[in-house]
């Protein structure tokens, strides 16, 4: 492989994107079929002509119908390539893979036909023999009636240069929908021609590299199939082809590649099954389509099922739910993840309802996803390793405050469910990043805020019995490196809990005459942090002493004194 022409950016024939267009957009064979044959001939509108064979032996017609376009590499007597040998035993046995997964198998001879330089390649001329595949490839998609969301090439040497360089790189999407390509022994890039669209960032791109195919071993010497892969590989990732990987085959030089168990695990690793008598559409086969299709659902093992308030679901063998409501739109349930077991054991869409969103990653190993119900209550579950799987009512106050302390960016991921506590509400969320605790406590009349649930406030308020009610602030810091929450009772009392290192914590009537002393005199900063809870002593005042020395007392004749 060597001098590979190479097209300037965004740029093509005018008239082959017209063709390739309308091509796409012509309806399906109204009866999808087509049976085996040889040396068969497509000459495109251009002029240029090819040819190719078709193996299509116990295929179901009355499912939908896949399609494997095999790229062979270059050649200069056409003895030497498989293409030119219907019988030969590879295209055989990679018939019989893709046959019983109900694709189509179509080795497609490159329409070079000048012998000189460096052989018939497809890559030589890549920009005219690309026309001519795109448009071919349109051409037997319609004239078949097979699904252009499972469409796949698989390409050797020159042929998985041509797959990188040409095909996955300019006007991606204009013969197929989704499928993916498979790159055998080669496999380079120098980037895209074409933008790619989300649609063909989320098509599967397989690299199949012998870790023997080196320099040294093919004509010129000087290249490398498997650094050319794995250049290849990492230019796609470039460009944002996410689904894609770099399969190593040990021990294997250039021309040892068994490619029928090649196309045997890489149809497999991309989850290519023969398809079941399950159809698909609407929003469920719309997102099922474009978001991964079977390569991460599976196959369908169920039809379209209707569910409550006019939405439906449909299941797939990867132990997915598709669920869709006029009000959510169609999003998917992973049944083996935590989230999926949570939504299950809660009753499906009559607990949570229907998913708003798809599973999404969250921060630090976590993942979350939304659900509403038509009522107008919405829920988000969240996991993450540490807490396991619990839900946020995202309606509540407590749900409220999660929120305006940035999601799972800010307290972390809950610990628990929300609860009933003490005539009020609790949630406890744990942050992976940091190892603290916060628990959000609400009442109706306090509202919801937070505490450090491993503080030494929380741990005081809670062996108190919570005498003093719920905390009407979230617990802060204060000068001189100490903390403070307050809390009021059912009885309009409101009492603040003061900590710092030095004198632990203590609590204070903040509505009281010597907290207003305290407040107006410096506060932390002018007499440090009480060194005692407030309290009535033998003289019948109340005292209340500082870390910096200050004793102040209250007596009603007296009012507030400094004793000290």
């Amino acid at each position: 492989m060597k001098n590979l022409s190479w097209k300037k950016f965004l740029t093509g024939s005018l008239a082959s994107a017209t063709i390739a267009a309308s091509l796409f957009s012509a309806a399906p064979a109204a009866n999808a079929s087509t049976s085996n044959g040889t040396f068969r001939g497509y000459t495109s509108s251009a002029g240029v002509y090819s040819q190719y064979h078709v193996y299509a032996n116990n295929i179901d017609w009355s499912l939908p119908v896949g399609v494997v376009f095999y790229l062979d590499g270059d050649y200069f007597y056409n003895y030497q390539s498989k293409v030119h040998n219907p019988a030969n035993s590879d295209l055989a046995r990679m018939a019989n893979v893709a046959n019983s997964r109900n694709m189509v198998f179509v080795p497609v001879i490159s329409p070079d036909k000048n012998a000189g330089g460096d052989g018939i390649t497809w890559w030589e001329d890549q920009s005219r023999n690309g026309d001519w595949f795109r448009e071919y490839a349109n051409w037997f998609i319609n004239a078949t009636g097979t699904d252009r969301n499972n469409i796949w090439t698989i390409g050797y040497s020159g042929g998985a240069e041509f797959e990188t360089f040409e095909l996955g790189a300019d006007n991606q999407t204009s013969w197929r929908s989704n499928g993916g390509s498979i790159m055998v022994g080669g496999g380079g890039s120098r980037g895209m021609q074409t933008a790619p669209n989300d649609a063909a960032k989320r098509m599967n791109f397989q690299w199949w590299e012998g870790t023997n195919d080196r320099a040294g071993i093919t004509n010129p010497p000087t290249w490398s199939a498997y650094d050319a892969g794995r250049q290849g590989f990492d230019s796609y990732g470039a460009s944002g082809y996410w689904n894609r990987s770099f399969n190593e085959v040990w021990g294997v030089n250039h021309y040892q590649y068994n490619f029928p168990s090649i196309l045997t695990q890489a149809l497999d690793k991309a989850g290519v099954k023969k398809q079941s008598g399950y159809g698909l559409k609407g929003a469920i086969g719309e997102k099922y389509y474009n978001s991964g299709a079977a390569g991460k659902y599976g196959q369908p093992t169920t039809g379209e099922f209707s569910l409550i308030d006019g939405g439906a679901g449909q299941q797939f063998s990867n132990r997915y739910t598709i669920y869709w409501s006029p009000n959510t739109g169609a999003h998917p349930v992973w049944w083996p993840g935590g989230i999926g077991n949570l939504y299950r054991v809660n009753g499906y869409e009559n607990g949570f309802g229907f998913p708003t969103t798809d599973e999404a990653a969250g921060p630090n190993g976590g993942a979350y996803q939304q659900f509403a119900k038509s009522n107008g209550q919405r829920y988000t579950l969240y996991w993450s390793p540490e807490t396991g799987t619990h839900s946020l009512y995202e309606n509540g106050a407590i749900g409220h405050a999660f929120n305006d302390h940035s999601r799972s960016y800010g307290w972390g991921y809950p610990t628990m469910n929300e609860t009933a506590d003490n005539n009020g509400a609790k949630q406890v969320f744990y942050q992976p990043s940091n190892g603290t605790r916060t628990a959000v406590y609400w009442s109706e009349g306090t509202g919801a805020h937070s505490l450090n649930d491993r503080g030494a406030i929380s741990a005081l308020w809670v062996a108190n019995g919570y005498k003093h009610g719920f905390p009407i602030a979230d617990e802060t810091a204060t000068a001189r490196g100490g903390a403070s929450a307050f809390f009021r009772d059912a009885n309009g009392v409101e009492t603040g809990y003061f900590w710092s290192e030095g004198t632990g914590v203590h609590t204070v009537n903040s509505k009281g005459a010597l907290y207003w002393y305290w407040k107006q005199h410096g506060f932390i900063d002018g007499m440090g942090f009480p060194t005692h809870d407030e309290r009535v002593e033998g003289d019948g005042k109340v005292h209340l002493r500082f870390s910096d020395g200050t004793h102040l007392t209250w007596s009603e004749s007296e009012g507030v004194k400094v004793a000290k």
